[in-house]
Order: structure tokens, then sequence, then C-alpha cells
């Protein structure tokens, strides 16, 4: 088990990655392949916020699902 820091909080990286944008996580395997699991998680949540607008977390990537899912 793989721990990473997002936002001064502890996950496990293989449960986290479940909630990550796929076409994000492409771009910093594209753009950083040899960085390690934090670099790539703090590489993900710079571009999150780049696109979203919000800091990359559970609670808003659960909330953008609901608000897809009722649209």
């Amino acid at each position: 088990m793989e721990i990473v820091s997002i936002n001064n909080h502890e996950y496990d990286l293989n449960a986290i990655l479940n909630f990550m944008d796929d076409d994000l996580c492409q771009m910093v395997k594209n753009d950083f392949p040899d960085s390690s699991n934090q670099e790539f998680v703090d590489e993900f949540c710079k571009l999150y916020y780049i696109r979203y607008s919000e800091v990359f977390s559970i609670k808003n990537v659960l909330k953008r699902s609901l608000l897809k899912k009722f649209k």
C-alpha cells in the first residue's frame, strides 16, 4: 500500500486513483514519466485545479459526478 498526501490528508494511492480524472492522469504520466507517486499526485492536483478551478478532493469529485448525473 502506497500512501500519498493530498491537501494535508493521507490516502492509499490505489484508492485515490479511482477518483482521479483519467485524462489528467495520462497527461501527468506523459509529462513526468519518472516521477515518484507523490510527485505524480502533486502534478495531478495542479492540473485538476487548472481544469476545474477547485482543489482536488474526493468530496469535490463526488459533487461534480452527481451534478453531471442530474443534468
